[in-house]
């Protein structure tokens, strides 16, 4: 065998590994500048999603794992946090000022008929804890707005939220931003969009 025949293998699988990630564009939220030109501008459509503030199951500093459509995140639970509920039973993180900008909160508990039961876990004990004992019903107000367009290409967001585990995103799906604050990116499924947003005329 000859001499240089590890060289070529390594040769071959740098190669593979760069054609891999020239596959996708890798956006940190944090530190992107977003350019918005093509994005048009969405306003939730009203109806009934769950929220659960999420001090009322972790202690302030607990690191919890949500399983999200588009990827796992790993989030830290401050005194500001919310999980969301969606129409098909995703789970996602906001902050309970961002939530109290775009929805009504109401004390209405909310009635699931999903496949499966949301739940998020226990980094620290590998709990696995259904949400539904906590959850609470908020309505969109079409207040809040988001820019939004259709991905041409993969790319893999690391969010705000956790900058180590990424979404994934795909043609089809959408890139969204909040208008007033342009580092809250995030992946919203293509096949979910036109039932959570219309496009906003105002």
């Amino acid at each position: 065998m000859s001499d240089d025949f590890p060289v070529v293998v390594h040769q071959v699988v740098c190669q593979r590994i760069d054609s891999y990630y020239d596959q996708f564009e890798i956006i940190h939220a944090a530190e992107y500048n977003i350019d918005t030109t093509g994005m048009k501008r969405y306003k939730k459509i009203s109806q009934a999603l769950s929220y659960i503030k999420a001090t009322d199951i972790f202690e302030v500093g607990t690191t919890v794992g949500i399983r999200t459509m588009e990827g796992d995140i790993d989030i830290t639970v401050d005194e500001d946090t919310c999980i969301m509920v969606g129409i098909e039973g995703e789970v996602y993180p906001i902050t309970e000022e961002k939530l109290k900008r775009s929805y009504e909160i109401t004390n209405f508990k909310p009635h699931w008929d999903f496949e499966y039961e949301p739940e998020v876990i226990s980094n620290k004990s590998g709990e696995h804890i259904k949400l539904s004992a906590y959850a609470n019903t908020c309505l969109s107000t079409g207040k809040g707005t988001i820019l939004a367009k259709p991905l041409t290409h993969n790319i893999k967001l690391f969010t705000a939220w956790d900058n180590e585990k990424y979404y994934s995103g795909r043609p089809g799906d959408y890139i969204a931003v909040r208008p007033d604050d342009l580092h809250d990116i995030y992946i919203i499924n293509g096949r979910l969009f036109d039932k959570l947003y219309q496009e906003s005329r105002g």
